[in-house]
């Protein structure tokens, strides 16, 4: 399961991004009984059989499956297709999520290694953090999920995150996979109604010296 914060009170338009599905939609699920004004956009290898999950034809015209992983940048000569984030934003014609999710082997890393992400309410992320697994993207030994080093691409990954203005709200190890820690990032100043965050928020001036 992953945590969201006020889930409920998300106005429309609602638009939430959901990667590496993997068969298993019970979050997607769960997101349209809540909040049945959302369009839920898919992205994995195959469709999984969304009928299966979702047999009211009402919440499943709600529900769109694309073929493709979302990558740091497009290739659509791979199988499946790879599709920057920007680029299928453009093409769905969105400019902000509402919640983003993302379980994808791995490949969290490279997909959130740029400069700054687009307007996104809530970011829930599955961290493989094994030694497997790290060792694709880093030099160094395996991470530990409980003590991270400083250098690793875990770290950077939070700090890429960060700079979009997310902060984290919640994390705790997959019980299911211990190799894997679940975060949870909320806009700093997030808020139900918001559909546009700044890239950048302008600096508090100073409090002036205090007289002694």
């Amino acid at each position: 399961w992953k945590f969201t914060c006020g889930l409920d009170l998300i106005r429309s338009p609602c638009v939430v991004y959901s990667l590496g599905s993997c068969g298993n939609m019970a979050f997607e699920v769960e997101v349209l009984n809540r909040l049945p004004h959302c369009t839920i956009h898919i992205f994995d290898k195959d469709n999984f059989g969304v009928e299966k999950w979702f047999p009211d034809a009402q919440k499943r015209a709600r529900v769109v499956f694309h073929r493709a992983y979302i990558a740091a940048r497009d290739d659509l000569s791979k199988d499946p297709p790879r599709r920057a984030l920007p680029s299928i934003m453009a093409e769905l014609g969105h400019r902000h999520i509402d919640v983003f999710k993302a379980d994808i082997e791995g490949n969290e890393f490279g997909m959130l290694d740029v400069g700054s992400l687009p307007s996104i309410g809530q970011l829930l992320l599955e961290v493989h953090a094994s030694a497997h697994i790290s060792e694709r993207f880093t030099n160094g030994p395996g991470l530990d999920v409980q003590k991270p080093a400083n250098g690793t691409h875990y770290v950077k990954l939070v700090k890429n995150i960060e700079r979009s203005n997310l902060r984290l709200f919640h994390k705790e190890p997959n019980i299911m996979n211990m190799d894997c820690i679940e975060l949870s990032f909320i806009q700093r100043r997030w808020h139900p109604a918001t559909k546009d965050y700044p890239k950048h928020y302008p600096k508090r001036a100073a409090l002036p010296p205090t007289r002694g």
